[in-house]
This record gives C-alpha cells, structure tokens and sequence, in this order.
C-alpha cells in the first residue's frame, strides 16, 4: 500500500470508464480501466550535488521537504531521486498541465534549490500521454 493517496483519480478522471481486456506482448492477461483524461505533464529536475549524499541523507533531507508539495495546485504525484553515486539528485513530477507545473518552477523555487543542495536546477517537460499505475491497477490516458 503507498503511503499517499492515489490523488490523481479524484483529481482527473473524467466519468467516462471502459474496462477492456488487455493482450500484451508481455503474455499478461488482466482486465484494466482505461479512463479519457486530460493532459497531462512529467516534469524531470535535476541538480549536481557539491556534494555526494548518502541515502540516509537524501531522505532525510527529501522528507524535510515533502510537506511543502502536498497543496502544490496542479501536482499529482512528485518523486525524490537521488542518483546510485549520490552525485546527482532533483524529482519527477506528473502534473495536470505544463501551466500548473511553470506556477512552482519560479526564480524563487530555484533559489529555494540552490540554498538547500547548493546547485542550480534544470527543468525538462515530457508529454505523457499514458500512464501505468499498477499501483490501483489502471492506466491513464489522455486521449
């Protein structure tokens, strides 16, 4: 069970529902929702560390954090990544919309960034037009 409600089904989803069986190259069979949604964005932030951190410090310092992203408008769900070397940390952020997602990514966001980890952030914008969430057993289209 994830330790954080599924936001994006309340948040999303039109009421339009249609279980189909799935074939997938895969050899799995299953039942799953397919539901008509809205566009939706990932963002990818990075930031080279000055420093490697441990994973005991990244989450330490990730967990610090975390609250400020519960009320973000427009965020379904963020994720803390920290590379394998320590070396590089940021997030992956699925949002309603690259609208919503430039309302966070501001100059005081960054300075935000660059005081905590003491690096600069790059931001990239992915379109996602599919999502598997084996998670509530759905995948999410927005089209």
């Amino acid at each position: 069970m994830l330790p954080f409600p599924c936001v994006h089904t309340r948040q999303m989803h039109s009421d339009v529902k249609k279980p189909r069986s799935l074939n997938s190259a895969f050899g799995v069979n299953q039942t799953v929702n397919f539901t008509k949604e809205i566009e939706m964005i990932t963002a990818l932030v990075q930031f080279k560390l000055p420093q490697p951190l441990s994973r005991e410090k990244a989450c330490e310092i990730f967990s610090s954090t975390a609250p400020k992203y519960r009320e973000i408008h427009g965020l379904i769900r963020k994720y803390y990544v920290l590379s394998q070397d320590g070396g590089t940390a940021g997030g992956v952020y699925l949002w309603n919309s690259q609208e919503d997602a430039k309302h966070l990514y501001t100059d005081e966001w960054k300075k935000f960034i660059l005081d905590k980890y003491g690096a600069l952030p790059s931001v990239t914008y992915f379109e996602s037009p599919v999502i598997v969430d084996n998670a509530i057993g759905e995948i999410v289209t927005d089209g």
